[in-house]
């Protein structure tokens, strides 16, 4: 059979009975003939001797073999030139794969022996985008070019020389960079500082510091320990005078009148006549004062501190004229005539008008006045507390306030309506619009209206733009945007400084607004303007201290100061004489004297360098009037005595009675006021007097108006007097033995001593000299003692021996204990001790506390 080869003989068919394939092939397996299954017929058993089987045949195909087994021993071989074997799962080999070449992903791959150089696996692709660890411990990695990072043009780092790589150029510093080369050349801040002229160690020191300003604000070494701003020196310590201080640190005698001042001043003042000075004639702070010396009862007084004639002295007396300036008379009674005797307006009658209501009669003398205004009830006008005031709410009030009186010129209004200026000077009533519009601007001029929010549309969107030192713009808010301060920690140009990993900041120049001290708020140098530095606002003075800046504005303080321009408080710059005074002229460090200048014989003179009034002078002008106690006339009279007083009354002061009728004998007792004067038998004074001889009072008694008792008949011995009432004097006889002197009803008595008011509780010594305390607590200023002595106030002990104050026991103080002398002591224990000044001395002080 064609095709097919069983090995064994099929025999022809031998009967009529059916053959089975076996009897078949039992004669010969040798067929010539096609064997044809019927369908659903299979061949089972080994097909192995088949040939020329059609693998195409779904029966026969690739999924049909491995349905019936997947695995084989035999090497399978696969010819396709494009594509020889594809999988959707995995392949799982035991053995080895070989191929020319692997193309695909190899990272689960291990075990894998390099069989290429690196040149041929960067020929196959030389960019990763994964992380190259290189661990060789000697030489990692070697290059003979360039190495590019992140950009090919602006981050290139190249070898320049022996152990010199650079970046773009610019070389990477490694180790200690050396000052050539913008490092510091050591590997500490001190050294540092030293290394670089900026100090020594931890003393930061600079050629010079720019505050603020690169030109107008420097601060630089001129000298040792001098410091200048644009070249003006800044003061420290005394500033001297040359320098525009004062060359001291006091005040004290720092001014010498006449060599550091100009003008005029005076050095001394001399009292002339009638001049009295108090101190010294001259010194240093002598408070000089001026006075004119009068005569006791003169005719001249002190009034307000300003020097008066007083014509009702003792001894000057009388009515000024009207023509010197006087009223003629004695009384004020109806002296004025309104509009006789003065001028200028004056209201004789007030009548109320309109508005206006006057209580009192509208005309006639002293007469009390008053004015109010008449209001409307409810008008809008009202008082409050005593003031005119408008109550807008008053219901009585008529019309409407206009615009240009600050109204709105409306009394009506809908609700929702808004009120609008449609002008300068005028408003109108804006209705509501349609519910969901908002009140829209059409701009400047133009009245508001009612729009719709359709009728607004989108504004353009903007962008962040980045400024200066700024990178990572611009920014338009669609997305996020990473902002950088392009910053470094050297000494960049045209980069922000930002300090480095050991918190330095490197700079060469500094150009700042302000520089702080060690603190952040009370220690800040700053500048104010072209060469003006301040610390927290005050002026740092360099050079020549202008006046305007506190200063002296010179270099010298000869003739620095003038008197009255740049002193306060009152000096005499120079004495002119007036009406009446004489004064020498006045010269810097002059000694003028003031006197008073008198007319000559004319009523005042110098009595023992007091300036008095002398009555008989030849020059005296005016006549004493008889009121005055003068005669009104100046001739008629050749002797004025009691016969020639042919009418009027001698009152008491001109050594008369003042009555003409009710006196019998002229005695002490019918002086019941008034002074006799010495002419008339008197003393002329009711006081001061040390020797007015009682002989002379033959009769009567003194009241004590006049110095005297007021009682007569003697008095016993113990009597004491005392005052009933301001005039009067009374005699308390003397008490019995152990009695004392108490009050009753607020006058004087002897009563006997009782134990009420603490009188007991104190016990005389038997040495006669001590007293002391039985028991309980003595207090002074203190009604409630807690202590043995318990002082409610200050205790003063004015005494400067020693041992005033003896204490065996501690001393006790919840406040300080203050000594202006010398604290003795064995031990001092303190929490805290602030001491000025400390001398240790080997001496054992005595036992007592000095309080002075």
């Amino acid at each position: 059979m064609a095709g097919c080869n069983t090995g064994r003989n099929i025999q022809k068919y031998k009967g009529a009975g059916a053959s089975t394939l076996q009897d078949a092939l039992e004669n010969s397996n040798v067929a010539t003939l096609d064997i044809n299954l019927i369908s659903g017929a299979v061949y089972i058993g080994d097909g192995g001797g088949l040939s020329n089987i059609n693998a195409s045949a779904v029966a026969g195909n690739l999924q049909a073999v491995t349905d019936n087994s997947a695995t084989t021993t035999n090497k399978i071989t696969l010819t396709n030139g494009v594509t020889s074997l594809e999988t959707t799962g995995n392949v799982l080999i035991t053995g080895n794969v070989t191929a020319g070449n692997f193309l695909g992903d190899g990272g689960t791959l291990s075990n894998i022996a390099a069989s290429k150089d690196f040149q041929e696996v960067t020929d196959l692709g030389a960019t990763s985008s994964n992380k190259i660890t290189l661990t060789n411990s000697v030489t990692s990695l070697e290059t003979s070019g360039n190495i590019e990072l992140g950009h090919a043009s602006d981050t290139t780092i190249a070898r320049s020389g022996p152990g010199k790589v650079t970046i773009e150029g610019d070389e990477i510093r490694t180790g200690t960079v050396p000052i050539s080369k913008g490092g510091t050349g050591t590997t500490s801040a001190s050294a540092a500082a030293t290394a670089l002229g900026l100090g020594t160690g931890d003393s930061p020191r600079f050629t010079a510091i720019e505050l603020g300003n690169a030109s107008d604000t420097t601060l630089a070494r001129s000298g040792p320990g001098k410091i200048t701003i644009e070249g003006q020196e800044i003061r420290t310590g005394t500033v001297p005078v040359s320098k525009g201080g004062t060359g001291t640190t006091s005040l004290n005698n720092l001014i010498t009148m006449g060599t550091h001042t100009t003008g005029d001043f005076v050095g001394t003042i001399t009292g002339g006549n009638g001049i009295t000075s108090s101190g010294g004639t001259t010194g240093e702070d002598t408070d000089h004062t001026l006075s004119i010396d009068t005569k006791t009862n003169g005719g001249l007084v002190f009034e307000n501190n300003k020097l008066a004639v007083n014509l009702g002295a003792s001894t000057i007396t009388g009515t000024l004229a009207v023509s010197d300036g006087g009223t003629g008379t004695t009384s004020l009674n109806n002296l004025i005539t309104m509009g006789t005797h003065t001028t200028g307006n004056f209201v004789q009658t007030i009548t109320g008008g309109n508005g206006i209501s006057s209580t009192g009669a509208t005309s006639g003398e002293n007469v009390a006045h008053s004015l109010s205004v008449d209001t409307k009830a409810n008008g809008g006008l009202v008082f409050e507390n005593n003031k005119l005031a408008v109550k807008l709410d008053a219901g009585s009030i008529t019309g409407k306030l206009a615009v240009s009186d600050g109204g709105t010129g409306y009394d009506t209004y809908t609700t929702g309506q808004l009120l609008v200026a449609n002008g300068t000077s005028s408003l109108t009533k804006l209705t509501p619009g349609t519910s969901g519009h908002f009140l829209k601007s059409q701009g400047a001029g133009s009245a508001l209206v009612w729009a719709s929010v359709a009728d607004i549309g989108s504004a353009t969107p903007g962008e962040l733009i980045m400024g200066d030192y700024l990178t990572g713009g611009p920014h338009t808010g669609e997305d996020d945007t990473t902002i950088h301060v392009d910053g470094t920690p050297t000494n960049t140009a045209n980069t922000v400084v930002v300090r480095s990993l050991t918190g330095d900041i490197a700079v060469s120049g500094l150009t700042t607004t302000t520089i702080q001290l060690g603190h952040v708020s009370d220690t800040t140098l700053a500048r104010l303007s072209a060469g003006v530095v301040t610390i927290e606002g005050q002026e740092i003075r360099t050079g020549t201290v202008p006046i305007a800046k506190g200063g002296t504005g010179a270099t010298s303080l000869v003739d620095l100061i003038t008197l009255g321009t740049h002193t306060t408080g009152n000096y005499v710059a120079s004495i002119n004489g007036g009406a009446g005074i004489t004064a020498g002229g006045a010269a810097e460090g002059g000694t003028p004297s003031v006197s008073v200048d008198i007319k000559q014989s004319g009523g005042l003179v110098f009595e023992s360098n007091k300036l008095a009034v002398k009555l008989d002078a030849g020059s005296i002008n005016g006549t004493l009037p008889i009121a005055k106690g003068g005669t009104g006339v100046t001739s008629g009279i050749t002797a004025l005595n009691a016969t020639n007083l042919t009418s009027g009354t001698v009152n008491i002061l001109r050594g008369g009675t003042g009555v003409t009728s009710g006196i019998t004998v002229l005695n002490a007792t019918n002086l019941a006021s008034g002074t006799v004067n010495i002419l008339r038998g008197g003393t002329g004074v009711t006081s001061g007097l040390t020797a007015l001889n009682a002989a002379n009072l033959t009769s009567g008694t003194v009241n004590t108006l006049r110095g005297g008792t007021g009682i007569s008949g003697g008095y016993s011995a113990g009597d004491i007097l005392y005052a009933t009432n301001s005039t009067t004097l009374s005699k308390l006889n003397k008490g019995g033995d152990g009695e004392v002197l108490t009050l009753a009803s607020g006058l004087p008595t002897w009563a006997a001593a009782t134990g009420s008011s603490g009188g007991s509780y104190w016990t005389e010594h038997t040495n006669g000299n001590d007293v002391y305390y039985n028991s309980g607590n003595v207090g002074i200023s203190n009604a409630a003692p807690t202590h043995t002595l318990d002082i409610g106030s200050n205790v003063s002990v004015i005494d400067d021996g020693v041992d005033k104050l003896y204490i065996r026991g501690n001393v006790y103080s919840t406040n300080d204990i203050i000594a202006l002398g010398t604290i003795h002591t064995d031990i001092i224990k303190a929490k805290d001790a602030f001491i000025k000044n400390t001398t240790v001395v080997a001496e054992r002080p005595t036992r007592q506390v000095r309080l002075n």
